[in-house]
This record gives structure tokens, sequence and C-alpha cells, in this order.
């Protein structure tokens, strides 16, 4: 008689229950994959948005420097009565300028604009506002400024620059090395500590009241 040997070509049980096992984690990995065009749109955009960053950095960089460069060519004029500028500032001040200052005659200065501004004081102070004017050229600025300083040396700032030399003679002896930063101004170094003074001699002698031993070489040695 003839013998068939029946193969059993089912999947066994364990078979079946590892398939079943790991169909979730494939489902899991194949929802969680990346396609390449998927891959490179988000390279793409994260250089995209880092430009971007950069960007913006420089272009603050660059106005930052425009507004300190702009600051640069200001004029500040203190002390000019209200409204006598009448509604032409620009042109008031070249008209004037080369009268107040004859080193600015036959000079052409450029002024882009000049109006009023509060010096953080009581808005209704009698004391008239500032009037500040921008130049186009930063030349002009410096020829407006030093023209002033030898035309108006300024009598109240020669008095204050002078009242000095007692307060210097005093610091010089107390061993510091003091000078005076324009428009009178006392600079010195005390203890490692900048000290500036506006005028008079109040504020340096309580400075110079305190313990100092700088004469008899038991204290620091203070240079400006």
């Amino acid at each position: 008689f003839d013998i068939y040997l029946i193969m059993n070509t089912s999947p066994s049980k364990e078979a079946r229950k590892r398939e079943n096992e790991q169909s979730p984690m494939k489902k899991k990995f194949k929802d969680s994959a990346i396609s390449k065009e998927e891959l490179d749109a988000a390279i793409a955009n994260g250089i995209k948005l880092a430009l971007q960053e950069q960007q913006r950095d420089q272009l603050t960089t660059k106005l930052t420097d425009l507004e300190d460069r702009g600051r640069r060519n200001n004029v500040r004029l203190v002390g000019l009565p209200e409204t006598v500028e009448g509604s032409d500032a620009v042109g008031y001040l070249k008209v004037n300028l080369p009268k107040w200052i004859p080193s600015l005659v036959g000079r052409d200065i450029d002024i882009e604009r000049a109006h009023r501004v509060y010096d953080g004081g009581e808005a209704k102070s009698n004391k008239p506002r500032t009037l500040i004017f921008r130049l186009l050229r930063w030349q002009d600025r410096s020829a407006i400024l030093n023209g002033a300083r030898q035309v108006y040396p300024v009598k109240h700032t020669a008095i204050s620059r002078k009242s000095f030399s007692s307060t210097m003679k005093k610091a010089r002896d107390m061993g510091l090395e003091p000078f005076l930063i324009y428009p009178a101004r006392l600079k010195l170094q005390y203890y490692g500590e900048k000290k500036l003074f506006d005028s008079g001699h109040r504020r340096f002698s309580q400075l110079s009241s305190a313990e100092v031993h700088l004469n008899t070489g038991t204290g620091p040695h203070h240079k400006v």
C-alpha cells in the first residue's frame, strides 16, 4: 500500500502568536517613519529660519549704528529764546550761525532738521526749550563747536575752571593726580573708584575729610 506523508503547511500557533505581537510594532514604525522629502523640507525650513535670524541681527546692528552716527551730528543750542526761529528753524540757523560764529562765514553748512526738545524739566518752566539740530556732515559739527569755544569762552566756564585751582592743589597734596575735563569738571581716582566733581569744593571737602593716609605711605597710591 502507498504511504502518504501529509505535511502540515499551515503556520504553527507559535508563529501566529509572534506575528500578531510584531504587527502593532511594525505599524508603529511605519506610522512614525519620515519620508526623504519630509526630511529635506524640515532641513530647508531650519536653514531658512537660521538665515532670517541672522539677517534680523544684522539689520538691528546696522540700525543701531545709523542711530549712533546720527546722534554724533547733533548740536544742542541752549538758551535761545522761544519762538525766535519762527516756523523755519533750519533757515534761521543758516542765517544766524555765521553771525554768532565768524569762523563759519562762507562755509556751506547743511542742516537736515531742527526742532525744540524738553530737557526733562517742567513743561511749564520759563526756561526756553533746547533747540537741537542735525547736520549732514560731522565736519560741520566740529567747526561749529570749535568756533563757538573760541568766540564764547563762557565766563562762567572759565570761572568754574579757575575755581578748581585750590581743589586740585589739595588733591595733589593728598597724593592724587587730578585733571580737568571740558567744560569744567574735575576727575580723579579715589581708592580705585573714579570721581567726578562738577563745581565747588563742598563735595571734594567731604571726600577729603575721610580718613586718608596717602601722604604717610600707609594707603594705596592713586592714579587717574
